[in-house]
């Protein structure tokens, strides 16, 4: 298990799934995520849970952690893709319960992501997207020193109107830059 100053970390295992889609079945959830957006806005069933979950453990170049305050109180989900070894890049995404918004989780678990990939794994690039209507998670991701790459314009049709989705990443060379002693 890893952790963090509030929070603890768990590797995602099978009967976890109805924490995946509690989250995934928020609506605000729903609606910010750009991974999603191909998707009509709709709840997914157990069974589809069931299904995601195995996926995800058994894709060896995916890290799916759990994020609580104790061990029944679920705070988020937290996914790392390497998308290739050799270049050492990776994705994540990140989805944060809205009863747990607005408390600094989504800074403190995202610093020990950046952290972890960068010391831990030895990546060179992390990267994600974001609907460009999200402002308060770009302000975050900026915050933590991510900088946005480009956008696909109007990539996505959410809730009634186009969305831009917003390309951004930090670099290794930028999180040593940033980076502060002891971190």
């Amino acid at each position: 298990m890893f952790s963090t100053e509030r929070l603890w970390l768990y590797a995602l295992e099978e009967g976890d799934y109805y924490h995946l889609m509690c989250l995934h079945n928020d609506v605000q959830i729903q609606r910010m995520r750009p991974i999603d957006a191909g998707h009509w806005l709709a709840p997914r069933s157990c069974a589809f849970g069931k299904q995601w979950v195995q996926e995800l453990i058994t894709n060896k170049d995916t890290m799916v952690f759990i994020f609580r305050l104790r061990p029944d109180d679920v705070v988020g989900i937290l996914d790392v893709n390497v998308l290739s070894a050799k270049n050492r890049n990776a994705t994540f995404g990140i989805m944060i319960s809205p009863k747990h918004w607005s408390k600094g989780y989504g800074t403190e678990v995202l610093t020990w992501l950046i952290n972890y990939v960068f010391v831990e794994l030895g990546l060179h690039w992390l990267a994600l997207d974001v609907f460009a209507s999200n402002t308060r998670a770009i302000r975050l991701y900026q915050r933590l020193g991510f900088m946005e790459e480009g956008r696909e314009r109007e990539a996505y049709w959410n809730s009634g109107k186009w969305e831009d989705v917003v390309k951004m990443s930090m670099l290794e060379s930028d999180w040593k830059k940033e980076a502060k002693p002891g971190a």
